[in-house]
């Protein structure tokens, strides 16, 4: 079995950010990862994988899982669509420190 989990940020025009160290995709580059991805492995969701590791399930021979960090407006604004396009689960990492603490870090 091969298990690929693909991990995005930024997905944004590129050069968008001034700041060194912040490389977004562009919505079309998505896209077309996303496209040649399901050519060649089946998608999965949280509840699959959660399965599979409790031993409750098996995950097909060739499978990949997207997850987003930090819920981000770009995502929803540039993702979501792509993701409803192709039928494609994925999971976004919200981070909640800043939400307990009532402070932006």
């Amino acid at each position: 079995m091969y298990f690929l989990a693909v991990n995005f940020h930024y997905i944004e025009t590129e050069r968008k950010y001034p700041y060194p160290g912040i490389y977004p995709i562009p919505p079309l580059k998505l896209r077309n990862q996303v496209e040649e991805l399901s050519k060649h492995f089946e998608f999965i969701n949280q509840d699959q994988l959660l399965s599979a590791l409790r031993g409750q399930d098996s995950l097909a021979d060739k499978c990949c899982m997207l997850t987003f960090d930090d819920r981000l407006k770009c995502q929803y604004e540039n993702v979501i669509s792509i993701l409803e396009e192709f039928k494609i689960p994925a999971m976004f990492f919200i981070p909640t420190l800043p939400y307990f603490e009532k402070k932006l870090v």
